[in-house]
Formats: structure tokens, sequence, C-alpha cells
């Protein structure tokens, strides 16, 4: 053993340098210029028009004026001076009207013509040459029109040339009755319906803004309440788009801002796998841990063109997810089909592992629960090398021992919470090995090892709690050991830890936490880190 125990775990970086964990949605754009890519991303005739005063990407063609437009007037003689000049001895020329009382014999006439055109031969060629120039000119102009209008022009918000939008009102929102088999309650009422983006006040839980340059054909929008203490209450939206790119586009910003939730104060407490609703479905169910926590369970689903979300909240417990996806089902059914997309069919919802986030295979900040209510924020740092020397009872050299074929580790602190103790923080430490069996030997050894602390360490004090079982990604088993320590630090102080040792498959995650007896998780909290970090190794 390395660690007397006298040293607690070394935070890899303090709460003031600490930087939030989650999406960037920030955006690099030029000030008037129009999004550089956006066609490429998706041929949508929904982008948002830009400024009248923006630059577009490709100059407008300049097609060629009328010909007193282009400035002949400047480069040629004015329209006083149009025929040709004439010589001091034309004024008695025969060519001119009125000049001369008899008419020329035809051998003068040919004599003049021939003379004529020779001395003129010149200006005709010019003039010639210039006619065929603005010809060209106007044939490419009518080319490039013609060429501009067989690609497209960016049509306005909500229209399309090559598709028709799915025909949905606000028949097809959520009525009383659905929200009623949701949830059953007397006091169900209808709160408010927009029938544009623009009027729709609300907004699902976790969800940012939409891809900012693709807008619904049509968006409609019903809040539902009740009159019930715990504030029960339902969100319905239905967006509806041009082609099926632009919806799967938007469909992947939200189920992303909604896996990670990184929305202070979110904690990810449930997943559920949906079948048989749409092309694509995705459910989340979160609380928000002030001084009464609320849970929202936000249903997302892609059919087709339209995109559906349902926000279900209330206070003391979530709702259920398998009411949530069948109530939806119902109203699903009645637009799957004029919005070109799979039609519910016995929807399901099972339980499963949250949707992964960029690092995948650890844990998120909106995992982690907080301990005062109301306050606090997790923040993560990137995975690194390993290097910590755990806290004593572990009787193993964590950062180079034999066995593991790879080792991380991921740091967490709490902030904006005054109640935190001094190195109070989190460290996640993965181990992977080459087999499950492997695995196994190395979580049996390593939890054993703090269990009997005790008898290595005469002022130690371990509680075991009952241990945890779940499912990783692919139904991967999970199991976790969870510990409570408290070790001397002095003769006057002591160090305490709550701990968890969870296995997934061939990974072994070990989540140690400085704590205080007055300032730590519960045990239900501590078995939820548990579980959910093995969890999340089967997921990198």
């Amino acid at each position: 053993m390395t660690n007397s125990g006298q040293e607690p775990p070394r935070r890899a970086f303090s709460a003031e340098d600490a930087a939030p964990d989650g999406v960037d949605d920030t955006r690099s754009a030029t000030p008037g210029r129009a999004r550089r890519g956006a066609r490429d991303d998706i041929d949508s005739p929904f982008s948002r028009p830009t400024n009248a005063t923006s630059e577009t990407a490709i100059p407008a063609p300049v097609l060629p004026a009328p010909e007193h437009q282009l400035g002949f007037d400047q480069q040629h003689p004015s329209s006083e001076a149009t025929a040709p000049r004439r010589s001091a001895s034309s004024t008695t020329s025969p060519m001119l009207v009125g000049t001369a009382s008899h008419r020329p014999s035809r051998a003068a006439d040919d004599d003049a013509d021939e003379g004529w055109l020779a001395h003129h031969k010149r200006t005709l060629i010019l003039w010639g040459g210039g006619a065929v120039a603005l010809a060209v000119l106007i044939a490419g102009g009518f080319f490039i029109v013609s060429a501009l209008t067989r690609r497209g022009t960016p049509a306005a918000p909500g229209t399309s040339p090559s598709s028709v939008a799915p025909a949905v009102s606000a028949s097809n929102l959520m009525e009383v009755s659905n929200a009623a088999a949701m949830v059953e309650s007397d006091s169900w009422t209808v709160v408010s319906t927009s029938e544009s983006k623009a009027d729709a006040k609300a907004r699902a839980a976790c969800l940012k803004e939409d891809v900012a340059d693709i807008n619904p054909v049509q968006s409609l929008q019903r809040s539902l309440g009740t009159a019930q203490d715990d504030g029960l209450a339902l969100m319905h939206q239905i967006d509806s788009y041009a082609n099926v790119d632009a919806a799967t586009k938007v469909f992947a910003g939200r189920t992303g801002s909604l896996a990670t939730c990184d929305v202070v104060p979110a904690n990810i407490v449930g997943a559920s796998a949906i079948t048989g609703l749409g092309d694509e479905a995705a459910l989340l169910t979160v609380a928000f841990q002030n001084e009464t926590t609320k849970y929202d369970t936000v249903l997302l689903v892609r059919n087709g063109l339209t995109l559906t979300v349902i926000d279900a909240t209330r206070t003391g417990s979530p709702v259920d997810a398998q009411p949530l996806v069948s109530a939806a089902a119902t109203k699903l059914a009645e637009v799957c089909e004029s919005s070109s997309g799979t039609c519910p069919a016995e929807a399901t919802a099972a339980a499963t592992v949250p949707p992964a986030v960029d690092p995948a295979g650890w844990l998120l900040p909106a995992d982690l629960p907080r301990i005062s209510a109301g306050k606090g924020q997790w923040n993560a740092q990137a995975p690194t090398e390993l290097t910590s020397k755990g806290m004593g009872c572990e009787n193993m050299v964590l950062a180079s021992d034999p066995g593991p074929t790879a080792r991380q580790q991921r740091t967490f602190v709490l902030q904006s919470d005054s109640n935190t103790p001094a190195g109070f923080g989190l460290d996640e430490m993965k181990f992977t090995f080459p087999d499950e069996a492997t695995a196994t030997t190395f979580q049996e050894s390593l939890a054993s090892n703090v269990a009997s602390c005790t008898q290595r360490f005469s002022t130690a004090q371990v509680t075991e709690y009952s241990g945890v079982t779940g499912a990783g990604a692919s139904d991967v088993p999970v199991t976790a050991r969870l510990f409570t320590v408290s070790v001397a630090n002095s003769d006057t102080e002591k160090l305490t830890y709550q701990l968890a040792v969870a296995r997934a498959g061939a990974t072994v995650t070990y989540v140690l936490t400085t704590v205080t007896p007055e300032y730590q998780f519960s045990e239900a909290s501590l078995g939820a880190i548990g579980l959910r970090a093995g969890a999340r190794a089967t997921q990198g």
C-alpha cells in the first residue's frame, strides 16, 4: 500500500478553474454574410432570408440594360447626329431629299451608292460589331437568368417548390381526453393554443433553439394544465417541414440538446427506448432539483416531415413513460400519413441508458444530483491520464498496478453551493481489461480491500450499502458495490469518502467522492451514480 490514508484525492482542477461541460452552441459567423455550407448541409427552401443589406454568397447576375441605359449616348454621337457624316460637297447630294429638282440617272446613282459605301464602310462595321456585341450580352443575360431559374432561388420560409407540406391543424394537438388518458385528473383544461412559431410561449425542458436557418412550414403548440397541488401539466408541439432532410436535421439537434441537458439544475434520472411510434423517437426524464423538485418527461418523435414534442411535468414524481407514449400515439396516428412517415403501431417504452454524449463512456454533469436543494452546478474536466492516489483503503496503486490495458480519470467539481466543504469533488476512474473475467477479479479485489480497511487502519470506519444492479447499452449487465469510509487524518480530524465500484463487461469504473458527515449523497443517490457510471462505460 502506497498511501497511509492521510491524503485526500487530488482534485484535477479547482472550482474556479472548472469549465462547464456541455454542447457548444455558438456559431462562427461573419456579420452580414450568409452561413457558409447551408445549402450543402441540407437542400432546404426554408433557410431564413438574409437582410436586404446583407451580402449573398453568390452575387446576383447583372442583366444587360436597354440600349439607352448602357451609355451608348456617351460612347456615340447624339440622337441628333445619327446619320452618317457628310462631306462639304454633299450639300448638293441627290441622297438629301429636296436638294435636287430631277432624278439622277442610274449610272450616276450607282456611282453615288458605291462612293457612299466606301466612304462609310468603317462606320458601318463599327455599328455592326456593336450590334453583335449587344446581342451576345443580352443572350448571355437571358442564359444566366434561365440557369438560375432552373436551379431555384431561395424561397421564403414555409414554402417549397418540390414538396407539399403535411396538413396539420390545432385539432391534431392533445385534447383534455388525451391528457386524462395519460394521467387521470378531473381538472385537465386547455391553457393556451398557438398556431405559429412566433406565438408559441413554451419550450420543452433541456431543448435549445432549433437549427437557425431551417424554419417549419407549420408550427402548432398547446399547453394543458390541472388544478392539482403537484402542478401536473402538459405541453404538446407539432412542427412540420417541407422535406424529410430538414425535419431530420432539426430532430438531430433536439435529441442532442435533450441528451446533454446542460440546463442548471437538471439531473437526468431516466430514459426510455421508444418503439412503434414513428421513424425516430427519444424520451428522457429530468429532475430540476430546486427547493421543490420538478420532474419533466420529454418525448421527441419524428414522423417523416413532422416533429412532435411532448413535455409532461409535475412535482413529487415523474409522469410514467408508457402512458405518455400511448397518448402520443393516438394523436400521431392522425397526422402520420400526410407526413410521409411511419405511423404508430403498438408503441412501447422500455427503460434504457440515456443517449450517449461526447466524451462517450463517461458520466456527464447532468448525471450527478445536487446535495443542497436549489444550489450547486456540476462542472467536469475532460478525461485525462489517471493520477489519483485514491484514499488509502484501496490497498493498490491505482495509477500503475498491473492488470488494466487502459486507465483514465475524469474530475467533477460542484460550484455555486455555499455549503460545499473544502476539498469536495468527485473523481471517476475507468479501468479497461482484456476480458470480462479479469475485470470481475479487479472489481472484487478493489471492493474487498475497501471493505476490509478497518483491519489495516484501526481508526478507519467502513459502511457498505446494499449492492445495486442494472443494465447498460445492449443490455450489458451492470453491478456496483457502494461504501462510505472515514479515515483519521490527524488526532482531531477525519476524512470522509463515498465511493462506488461498478463493473460492466470488461470495464471497471471507480467513483470516489470527498464528502463530510454533514454533506454527502443519500444512499439512493450514491447507488444511482454507481449504476449510471457503469452504464455509461458501455457507451464508450
